[in-house]
């Protein structure tokens, strides 16, 4: 389920420089794709909902997933904020730690 996504996001990332540190830009390109992919009628936000509510469209879930291990593994396909987020990773790790205190 997953791996069949990777082609997908792998591309969006390729080609998309901004669908590297935003969510909503990834999953507007993954969803436009797979519209286009499957052929589904674009009668509007309404076909958009019933189509992502029947499982025609990945989740959010699983678009980013794939995203942060192809990130992971691939360091050409990282932005600006991956570096970012992980040079923050220690502190983070502490105030988990911490959490209840």
């Amino acid at each position: 389920m997953i791996k069949e996504k990777r082609q997908i996001v792998e591309a969006i990332l390729k080609r998309n420089i901004p669908s590297r540190d935003s969510d909503n830009v990834l999953l507007a390109e993954v969803w436009r794709d797979e519209y286009a992919l499957k052929s589904l009628d674009d009668d509007g936000y309404i076909a958009f909902l019933v189509s992502l509510h029947l499982g025609q469209l990945s989740t959010p879930e699983s678009i980013t997933r794939v995203r942060r291990k192809l990130q992971e593994t691939n360091p050409l396909l990282r932005g600006d904020k991956y570096k970012k987020r992980h040079s923050l990773q220690e502190t983070v790790k502490e105030e988990l730690r911490g959490w209840n205190d």
